[in-house]
């Protein structure tokens, strides 16, 4: 039975011939039949499904040559369309078109027959149909799809429209109940994997049914993934649906054993030496062998162990069997040889040089081979290889036995020599001495000592000897080393003897430097002096020495040095320390902003800044005006300069700014870029700076009248820039800063003669900029 649930897709091709009006068309098109069934199927039978059930089904064209009239050109396709149906009552019936592509140029043109049998060509798109079934169960309940066809392009020579269609008829029962479809695997035939047969067969049985969802799942003895013995073995399955309808099944598994077994420590190759003509018993361990299914495979050797094997080369044949009769055979050869003398090989005489005392140890190599040993036989030789060979010459006697118990022997000799001179060593590199005897110097040095590889006590001498007097300038001393077989070596050193002088100083030139510490510098310096007899040169001594602190001014420093012979140089250099560093200030009030009521201005309280100096410890510090001075209405500056005791200054100022108080009282609201108060900008040089503000005279917003912005250079009250304010919502205006010739400008929000609020408006960029002097005058104010 057909299994129909929406969730399966039967792939069926429907089948149907196309007909043209006036035999225009001679051309078909046929059904490609069941894709499971061979054959041409116009009719296809779904079989039982459940009521209202769904049926998914392709159906594919063929389109086949015939007759000789009018032929499907070669660039044009077919399309077929689904244009009407007949269905039973309650059932319907949907489907998709169809393509056949155009046959190419391999199909016959128009008024030629089909006597090349070109190959049918299958359509490259199906008809996706989607069948509903009657929700009334009834048997032969019958489906006809009719597909209508045309051609595209369309040809001149063909009409424009083509009668014929092409049918395609589904019949199907609708019961409440079906039967379940039982699968069981085709016969098995599989390998033994473990004693007995195999150990863990799998298989799947699977079982469908039209109303069971899920579907039942079937029941199998001996179930999937048991032990099966050898031979064959029936598996009986069956399933029941949840309508109580059972479907039974089986299928056999076979077991087979076709894997021979598996042979292990066979024996190596056997090699024997024998006196016996007739040949030589073997011995072995017999193999074993491993099978899967057989546990106790037998294994045989032919020759066994211990027979008597002929002189030669022969083979003794294992095998093993498993109870199946799979079988595996391994050899190993046997060879046996009659017994043969050893040849020993000796080496050529040989002389050598001594290489410790007494002569020489000698090692040499002496081999043997033998037909039948393996290892080879060793040597036994006297003296030993190795051993110590005295001068002259030694006789080497040799010999070598085999297993058999036959002797070979032999002789060579070792000449002992000793052409190597002694080695010296301690030979004096030279002597340089300085004498105030015009005769010269008396010489002292150790006797060197000397080594010999084979001589243990070499003599040595040396002329002249330790204690004789050397001339003034240059002369040599020769030393010689002797070994007992006269092998000689001579070295000399040499001997220089010079008449004292006295050592000179060198001094840096005079210095001049900055103070760095208090009270003035310290100074390093390098003095060095060079003597013609000493080695290292003498070093000197100053005063003061390297390192100390150097007061302001001028100071002399004395160095002397004396020579290993009691000869003095002395000399001077002068350091001048001065100091031209400006102290450096640090704290200070900054910026004060002042009120007053009083239009002579306000008192200045602030705290002096402070002055470090790098030489002096203690530098003044003056402010003007001082803290208690009054300070007058507007904008002005603190000057503060600072002085070491070398008459270095440097000076700083501070901007003093003081508001004089009036009845009302006025205040200003900036907007950005100002922002807040209190409030310092910085605007590049020669930028526009948009200025916006809200104006208030005791607490009210003032939005009528006239006002105004007034800008006047830091510390001054004049000459002053005026530029109207414009009210729109708030007070705006345009500062241009290209029109202002300085760094520091104070800009004041004017309301006639009473001003609402300021900010410090710093130019950066602006040339020139005002340093700090460092002449010993006070800094001008303005």
């Amino acid at each position: 039975m057909h299994n129909v649930r929406t969730r399966r897709a039967i792939v069926l091709a429907a089948a149907g011939v196309l007909l043209a009006a006036a035999a225009v068309l001679a051309d078909t098109i046929r059904a490609d039949g069941d894709v499971v069934t061979p054959g041409v199927q116009g009719l296809v039978e779904l079989g039982q499904v459940a009521p209202s059930a769904v049926i998914h089904v392709d159906v594919a064209f063929q389109l086949e040559c015939s007759g000789t009239n009018k032929h499907v050109d070669a660039n044009q396709s077919v399309t077929l369309t689904l244009a009407s149906r007949t269905v039973p009552p309650g059932g319907n019936a949907t489907g998709t078109a169809a393509v056949i592509n155009p046959p190419g140029s391999g199909w016959p043109v128009d008024g030629t027959d089909c006597s090349s049998l070109p190959n049918p060509i299958v359509s490259a798109t199906n008809s996706h149909v989607t069948l509903t079934a009657p929700p009334t169960p009834g048997l032969g309940w019958q489906y006809t799809l009719n597909y209508t066809r045309s051609l595209s392009p369309i040809s001149p020579n063909d009409p424009n429209t083509f009668t014929g269609s092409t049918n395609v008829t589904f019949r199907l029962d609708v019961v409440t109940n079906t039967p379940p479809v039982l699968t069981v695997p085709a016969n098995m035939t599989v390998e033994g994997d473990t004693t007995g047969g195999a150990g863990h067969v799998t298989f799947a049985a699977t079982a469908t049914d039209a109303e069971d969802n899920p579907d039942p799942t079937p029941t199998c003895s001996p179930v999937s993934g048991s032990f099966f013995a050898l031979g064959t073995t029936t598996v009986g399955c069956s399933v029941t649906d949840s309508g109580g309808l059972t479907t039974t099944g089986s299928f056999t598994v076979t077991v087979v054993d076709t894997t021979a077994p598996t042979m292990s420590g066979v024996p190596a190759d056997i090699s024997l030496v024998t006196n016996d003509p007739a040949g030589a018993t073997i011995t072995y361990v017999m193999p074993t062998a491993t099978d899967v299914v057989d546990a106790r495979p037998s294994v045989s050797c032919s020759p066994a162990s211990g027979s008597l094997a002929p002189v030669g080369d022969s083979v003794v044949t294992c095998t093993a069997a498993d109870a199946s009769g799979n079988s595996t055979t391994r050899t190993f050869s046997v060879s046996v040889h009659l017994n043969a003398p050893p040849v020993l090989s000796l080496p050529a005489n040989r002389t050598v040089e001594g290489d410790t005392t007494g002569g020489a140890h000698v090692a040499y190599a002496v081999t043997a081979t033998d037909a039948e040993d393996n290892p080879d036989p060793t040597p036994v030789c006297a003296p030993a290889g190795g051993s110590l060979f005295t001068l002259g010459a030694t006789t080497v006697t040799c010999s070598v036995t085999d297993s058999g118990g036959l002797t070979a022997t032999g002789s060579f000799t070792v000449t002992v020599v000793d052409t190597t001179a002694p080695s010296l060593s301690g030979v004096p590199a030279g002597l340089s001495l300085v004498t105030n005897d015009p005769a010269g110097a008396t010489i002292s040095y150790s006797l060197p000592t000397a080594t010999d590889i084979v001589d243990a006590n070499p003599t040595v001498s040396c002329s002249p000897a330790s204690g004789s007097l050397a001339p003034v300038g240059a002369s040599l001393v020769t030393c010689t080393a002797t070994d007992g077989s006269g092998n000689s070596t001579t070295q000399t050193f040499p001997v220089s003897v010079h008449l004292n002088a006295g050592p000179v100083l060198i001094l840096p030139a005079n210095v001049t430097v900055e103070g760095n510490t208090t009270g003035g510098a310290r100074v390093t310096f390098v003095a060095t002096a060079t003597d013609a007899e000493d080695n290292p040169d003498p070093s000197p001594t100053c005063t003061p020495a390297s390192g100390s602190v150097f007061g302001l001014g001028a100071t002399t420093v004395s160095c002397n040095v004396t020579d290993s012979g009691g000869l003095t140089d002395r000399g001077t250099f002068r350091v001048t320390v001065v100091d031209t560093t400006a102290p450096t200030l640090s704290g200070g009030p900054g910026s004060l902003s002042l009120t007053t009521t009083d239009p002579a201005g306000a008192i200045l309280s602030y705290t002096a800044p402070t002055a470090t100096d790098v030489v002096d410890a203690h530098p003044s510090v003056s402010c003007s005006p001082a803290s208690g001075a009054r300070a007058p209405v507007g904008d002005s500056f603190i000057y503060c300069d600072a002085t070491d005791a070398s008459g270095n200054t440097a000076g700083s100022r501070f901007p003093v700014h003081v508001t004089l108080l009036t009845t009302d009282t006025w205040s200003a609201a900036w907007d950005e870029p100002i922002g807040g108060l209190p409030v310092q900008v910085t605007a590049n040089s020669g930028r526009t700076l948009p200025v916006k503000l809200r104006l208030y005279r005791n607490g009210s917003e003032i939005v009528t009248g006239s006002a105004f912005l007034r800008i006047v250079p830091c510390g001054a009250t004049a000459p002053a820039i005026d530029i109207p304010l414009v009210f729109g919502g708030r007070w705006t205006a345009k500062l241009d800063t290209s029109m202002l010739s300085g760094d520091c400008f104070r800009v004041s929000a004017m309301v006639g003669a009473a001003e609402a609020g300021s900010f410090r408006l710093d130019i950066s960029g602006y040339t020139p900029v005002r340093q700090p002097s460092k002449s010993p005058a006070k800094s001008p104010k303005p």
